[in-house]
This record gives structure tokens, sequence and C-alpha cells, in this order.
């Protein structure tokens, strides 16, 4: 995939407005309870991303795969092997 995607785009604001919370918090109430509150959610965040990143890349093999096997398909029921004379 090339380019930016519009969901790492977003992601990455997520995390931006995560971290920048996070250190509001910190700085300001000291309230341990948001801290903790924005951790979790970060970390919920961070897995979320990871998960659909390994969900993609197997979407787009099994996309891979599903193509070679309909062209093997066609090629066998034409007797074409690909190769040209």
């Amino acid at each position: 995939m090339k380019g930016l995607d519009i969901k790492i785009l977003a992601y990455a604001g997520l995390t931006f407005n995560q971290i920048l919370a996070a250190i509001n918090h910190m700085v300001v109430d000291k309230n341990i309870a948001n801290i903790l509150m924005l951790i979790v959610i970060g970390v919920v965040l961070g897995a979320s991303y990871s998960y659909g990143q390994q969900n993609q890349f197997t979407n787009e093999k099994s996309i891979i795969m599903s193509f070679q096997a309909y062209i093997k398909n066609i090629e066998d029921k034409t007797g074409k092997n690909g190769s040209r004379i």
C-alpha cells in the first residue's frame, strides 16, 4: 500500500491526543485515576492498531492466493499453461 492511509492518520492523531492528554493530567491534576485511564485507552488503541495491521496483511495474502487459484483453475479448464508459442 502506497501513500498515507486515512486509518493510519486517524491512529496517529488519537495517539498524539492521548500522549498530550496524559502529560496535561500529570502537570495539572496529578490525579492517578485520570492518568491510568488514559494509559488503558492507549493500550487498547495500540492493540487495535496492531490487530488491524495483522488482519490487513492476512486479507491481502488470502486475496492473492485466491486469485492465483482462480488463474490456475482457468488454465486447467482451457488447457493453457500460460506459455506462448
